[in-house]
């Protein structure tokens, strides 16, 4: 089992129980981090870690290493996984969920080819794009992601892999599906079953990172604001937030706060800002 000290408190962090915070992000150095309960511990071999996913006894991390070119990176409580990468290596994961022990990672391979690997093995999706989300509701794969073009960009959701556009010149970065319904977040904007809906602008880039949807209740982050139900939140001096969870009562945001010009990973909880150790708090996962 691994154990990690951090000053003087020891945390098991593959050793997952009920109430569990993580979040995974970009520590102090530059380099891949992940936070349990506000304790950090560095990933190696990652520069960027991008999201964070518990199944079971098992925490699950995608990432990618390096900045230009980019490498894919899967790890399974703290040790690498094995995915299928193109000949060249260059390609990123940005999104991982576990459903009935498969498990999906949604990114790109070659930089520009949307790629969804399921237990390692990556599948193609559409030339020119890349996926940023990942989401399985009963036999249905959902992945949001983006087409790029040299002048403009547009949504796009694949449902088990056939493509659907999404009105709107702009990129999907997250998708949650309750029942019957699909969300999608994006850049300017919230989709439901396809149906636009503009979000407002904030300070720090328009639109939607993240959506997480809670019984009747859907929440959205994106630039530095936080909606619920299209009504905006507080959240205490937030620079820029990425991913949203709702555990029970709670409403946890992974994000940034500016200090004297530097950047902070910062965690709120029900609108409470917590400091991590670190640059940029990307996803956050809660044990339920």
């Amino acid at each position: 089992m691994v154990t990690v000290t951090v000053a003087t408190t020891t945390v098991d962090f593959w050793n997952p129980q009920k109430g569990d915070v993580y979040v995974v992000g970009v520590g102090n150095h530059g380099d891949g981090a992940i936070w349990k309960n506000g304790v950090a511990r560095r990933l190696n071999d990652s520069r960027n870690t991008q999201s964070v996913f518990v199944y079971g006894s098992d925490v699950y991390v995608a990432a990618f290493q390096g900045s230009q070119p980019r490498y894919a990176r899967l790890w399974k409580n703290g040790v690498l996984q094995n995915l299928n990468l193109p000949a060249n290596n260059r390609s990123e994961a940005n999104s991982v969920y576990v459903s009935g022990g498969t498990v999906y990672v949604a990114g790109s391979a070659q930089q520009n080819v949307a790629t969804l690997w399921v237990n390692g093995v990556s599948q193609n999706l559409t030339n020119g794009t890349i996926a940023y989300s990942v989401f399985v509701s009963g036999n249905d794969v959902y992945v949001a992601g983006a087409f790029s073009g040299l002048s403009s960009s547009a949504a796009r959701l694949w449902k088990n892999g056939e493509v659907q556009n999404l009105i709107g010149e702009t990129l999907a970065y997250s998708v949650f599906v309750s029942g019957n319904d699909v969300y999608v977040a994006g850049s300017k904007y919230l989709w439901k079953n396809g149906e636009i809906q503009k979000l407002p602008d904030g300070t720090n880039h328009p639109g939607g990172n993240s959506v997480f949807v809670s019984g009747s209740d859907v929440y959205v982050v994106g630039g530095n604001q936080f909606w619920k139900n299209g009504v905006e939140q507080n959240l205490t001096d937030c620079y820029y937030a990425y991913s949203v969870f709702v555990s029970g009562d709670d409403v946890y945001v992974a994000g940034e706060r500016e200090n004297q010009g530097n950047n902070n990973a910062t965690l709120w909880k029900n609108g409470v800002a917590q400091s991590l150790s670190g640059i940029w708090a990307i996803s956050v996962f809660v044990v339920e």
